[in-house]
């Protein structure tokens, strides 16, 4: 006990001294509230508390820096202030349609706490972000229906953005298939003829269960039109538009591609699994199998969320569509090795 008490004491110093030499860096801030949410010692919390009042000072709207102190006030108790320190961390932070918007990203921090999401939601009633980010949290924990009612209550009012995806997809790992062909159905009525980001958002949402009533051929081109030959990920959702379309030669190819592009790490499992899948579609159960067997080791690698811990994937609508792709490749290969036997 003595031991890990004074490497807890030496991680603090460490971590206290890498904010005096650079405060601003996101890593430093991270380790310094995991450091101190092991600490009992009053005096150490106050310390690594008082190590932002410079930064505060000079930057007054760091957005980070605020959730930070906001972070630390919670570990002490200091509930109302806590939430203080998150209004404004969230005032100065930018909401964007990336899943990843600082905004967001504040907002799920905040939902870690259910005291101080029920503070900061009653001061800010109209902001749709903070149910996102609470949505967002509870994707990322595998807890789907908490995640359903919490962009519902605002999905209608957001705009075109991976948001869309994220709520659309959570329907269907509820097996809410009359919501999601509805929502579907809403959102093409709602965007028109797409182009650009919005195609993109329209193709991935329709694709993944897919919608029904929709033609499959116009979401390929929808997602055609919204593919940028540098993102992964919107070549994947092309990829998936065309396995619904029943163009699976295309498919694998443009999911082999998806893979081979950088920045496609946490999209990779995703495309083995839609590789499994229109493999299986064309009979070729050996490459189904394999396909599938890589989806599994990683996913596997990323599959272990904990209610208050590291999440397993920081992109949610990632995760979701993990989840959702590697069931139906799971039962598309077991059906075609039966069939084989």
């Amino acid at each position: 006990m003595l031991d890990r008490q004074n490497k807890i004491a030496e991680s603090f110093d460490s971590a206290c001294e890498a904010m005096r030499l650079a405060p601003s860096e996101p890593a430093h801030q991270t380790r310094l509230v995991e450091i101190l949410s092991k600490i009992e010692d009053i005096d150490r919390r106050q310390q690594g508390l008082s190590l932002l009042t410079p930064l505060l000072d000079d930057q007054p709207k760091n957005a980070s820096a605020w959730a930070l102190r906001g972070q630390i006030r919670a570990a002490l108790g200091r509930i109302d202030q806590s939430a203080a320190d998150f209004i404004l961390a969230l005032d100065r932070s930018d909401d964007t349609t990336y899943w990843a918007s600082p905004r967001k990203l504040v907002a799920r921090t905040v939902a870690q706490s259910t005291e101080l999401f029920k503070i900061i939601s009653e001061n800010r009633p109209e902001d749709g972000t903070l149910w996102i980010g609470r949505g967002q949290f509870h994707a990322l924990r595998n807890q789907w229906a908490q995640a359903v009612d919490d962009y519902a209550k605002v999905i209608d009012s957001r705009p075109v953005s991976d948001d869309c995806f994220e709520y659309a997809a959570l329907l269907l790992l509820l097996d809410e298939r009359e919501r999601y062909n509805d929502y579907c159905k809403q959102m093409v009525a709602r965007i028109g003829d797409p182009s650009g980001p919005d195609a993109y958002y329209l193709a991935h949402l329709c694709a993944i269960g897919p919608a029904q009533g929709i033609d499959q051929a116009m979401i390929v081109q929808w997602a055609n039109r919204g593919m940028n030959v540098g993102q992964p990920w919107t070549l994947a959702a092309l990829a998936l538009a065309e396995t619904r379309a029943g163009q699976f030669e295309r498919a694998i190819e443009h999911y082999q591609q998806s893979s081979s592009l950088p920045g496609s790490e946490d999209c990779r499992a995703r495309n083995y699994f839609g590789l499994a899948i229109a493999f299986a579609a064309l009979g070729r159960t050996k490459a189904a199998q394999e396909s599938l067997e890589q989806g599994r080791r990683l996913f596997q690698q990323v599959h272990s969320p904990r209610l208050n811990g590291p999440t397993p994937l920081r992109s949610p609508g990632e995760w979701i569509e993990q989840n959702i792709l590697s069931r139906e490749a799971e039962a598309l290969v077991h059906s075609s090795v039966s069939q084989d036997k």
